[in-house]
């Protein structure tokens, strides 16, 4: 099983994306980060705060009543099997610990404030409903699996992963809707956040705020898109992270009917969970949630996802209980790519070899049709030198360096506004008529990358079936690119 790959050697900081951060912190609130209610920066501020007591808990709990009730309905659910009615805070922290109230009361929090912000109610309702069931089913696969991991943490963890979507839906309705506008068209959500909020992903959003409002470090890693698969159990944030993405991404792809195998392929020898056993426990989920407050029953109400999951656990008692899969094989291989892609940045890389395995990779491990990586002439002007893979791939390389020649066109505003897209029609993308009809039905993606003195590169991908997780490993191989065009830079001033 793959290990996180190693990042720190050799800087890939993409400033265009810190940058793109910044513009949306300004467009929320004049360059500052949205703000919670008082009661709920007081939980968090008590979540970060390693001195504070049982006693100043319960106080700051005992402020919200409805908090307090919602608490309390929580530790006395069939979860935790008490054999006597919890009636008071200070009971609680007792019973089951300080860390465990802290958590729970700190997410219930966050959640209530977020659902009753005033904005349009469905959509944040489905959106934190999606991340309440998350976070529950994450709680009770800890609960039974006992893994390195507290189920409180889970929970809390699982709950905020999708806090830059949270943002994004309050604050910045336009790019929200623009996101959702890209998933009607076949983006997943990862491609579809990432163009429409102008080349960064929602997590990298939600890792700012979480720091911002003095988050734990646990809560921020566990927005890391795509996370690399641990190489031990007992690596408590590697699995936290992994969770995270598996609980969310199985409560979406339920919600929108979409295909589950694939994602369990990823993560269920991890976890040790097969598709049956996941559908049981979100429906378990599911009924426990509906009895939790008035926002949640109308949150699941909105998502209908209790006859998908009722249709899909018909469907598969009748096909017969489905064996665990196995450790996600191609989620490994991908890792094993980016860590070798980052081995040779931190050695002393030949470039064409670089570019050329960078490439094959691409194509090869991420799984995308065809591949361009150009590097440019001084001014954009055209193509340097060109790497490529796939079927007919030096044919579309020629036309996509026509392109930097042809005025109005998407390739030469990419290089030029230095923010990347995808395109989930290539025919709609506005390429010429010949490269239009190429990558008519497929999914395009314009990638620039800059490097030091002035060098720049453009990384071209199109089609196959990537999901998340490729996406975000085509984005950090354009970090990668830069980063060498970076080192080459520092090589060429040295040798001069």
């Amino acid at each position: 099983m793959a290990t996180s790959p190693d990042r720190g050697a050799v800087s890939v900081a993409d400033d265009r994306a810190v940058s793109r951060i910044k513009e949306i912190f300004a467009l929320i609130n004049m360059a500052e980060l949205p703000a919670m209610s008082p009661h709920v920066q007081e939980l968090v501020s008590l979540a970060s705060d390693s001195r504070a007591s049982s006693d100043q808990l319960a106080r700051v709990i005992l402020k919200d009543y409805s908090l307090t009730n919602k608490v309390l309905r929580l530790v006395n659910s069939a979860y935790y099997g008490l054999s006597q009615k919890v009636s008071s805070i200070s009971r609680a922290v007792t019973i089951i610990g300080f860390e465990t109230v802290r958590n729970m009361a700190c997410g219930i929090a966050i959640f209530e404030d977020f659902v009753n912000s005033g904005v349009e109610r469905d959509g944040i309702s489905r959106l934190m409903t999606r991340s309440f069931l998350a976070g529950m089913w994450s709680r009770i696969l800890c609960g039974e699996r006992r893994f390195n991991i507290q189920p409180e943490e889970a929970f809390i963890c699982s709950l905020l992963r999708n806090l830059g979507l949270v943002i994004l839906c309050l604050h910045l309705p336009d790019i929200y809707q623009a996101m959702e506008d890209g998933r009607s068209l076949g983006l997943n959500d990862e491609e579809a956040a990432w163009n429409a909020a102008g080349g960064i992903g929602a997590g990298e959003i939600g890792q700012e705020v979480a720091r911002f409002w003095n988050m734990s470090d646990k809560i921020v890693a566990a927005m890391e898109a795509a996370p690399s698969l641990p190489g031990n159990p007992a690596d408590e944030i590697g699995m936290l992270r992994c969770l995270a993405d598996f609980s969310n991404r199985f409560v979406e792809r339920i919600c929108a009917d979409g295909d589950v195998s694939g994602l369990f392929s990823e993560y269920g020898g991890l976890f040790g969970i097969s598709p049956d056993a996941g559908v049981e426990m979100l429906l378990d989920c599911v009924d426990e949630a509906a009895g939790f407050s008035k926002a949640v029953r109308y949150g699941i109400g909105r998502l209908k996802i209790k006859a998908r999951l009722v249709a899909l656990a018909e469907e598969q008692r009748g096909r017969g209980s489905s064996a665990g899969s196995g450790p996600g094989v191609s989620a490994a291989v991908m890792d094993r790519f980016e860590r070798d892609m980052a081995a040779r940045l931190a050695g002393g890389f030949e470039p064409k070899e670089f570019f050329d395995s960078m490439t094959a990779g691409i194509h090869e491990v991420l799984g995308f049709d065809g591949v361009v990586c150009g590097l440019l002439r001084g001014g954009g002007s055209g193509l340097l030198c060109r790497f490529f893979r796939g079927p007919e791939a030096e044919r579309t390389a020629s036309l996509l360096e026509d392109e930097f020649r042809r005025p109005g066109g998407p390739v030469g505003g990419v290089v030029t506004g230095g923010r990347g897209m995808v395109c989930a029609d290539g025919a709609r993308a506005g390429f010429s008529p010949e490269l239009s009809l190429r990558l008519a039905g497929r999914k395009v993606y314009l990638l620039p990358f800059r490097g030091g003195d002035g060098a720049a590169g453009l990384l071209f991908a199109h089609g196959g079936a990537a999901g998340e997780r490729a996406f975000v490993l085509l984005r950090r191989m354009r970090e990668y690119a830069g980063a060498a065009l970076r080192v080459l830079a520092e090589r060429g001033r040295q040798d001069g």
